[in-house]
């Protein structure tokens, strides 16, 4: 299982992304939460409100892929990590 994360400004990007994912199977489960990001952008620091999605699948390959197609950020930050779940819940990914 992985947890694959990324983030976007809008509430409604993050529902977008989170039901074009796991209706193209894709992701089993998406959560979005608000957070706030702190990071360098054309030279200046930006402090922005912003979604956090945290995207649970059996493999990033294809969650990596249509990210980078429909993400509405010019340069996102798509990142993964391996992640263990209860038995049931990692059989329900499958």
């Amino acid at each position: 299982m992985r947890l694959v994360l990324t983030t976007v400004r809008k509430k409604s990007d993050a529902v977008l992304l989170a039901k074009q994912l796991v209706a193209k199977k894709a992701a089993g489960c998406v959560v979005f939460l608000p957070a706030e990001s702190v990071y360098v952008w054309k030279k200046k620091v930006a402090h922005e409100k912003e979604w956090l999605l945290l995207i649970k699948t059996r493999t990033e390959t294809r969650v990596r892929s249509l990210l980078e197609k429909i993400h509405p950020y010019q340069l996102p930050a798509i990142m993964s990590l391996p992640a263990k779940a209860n038995k049931t819940f990692e059989a329900w990914l499958r």
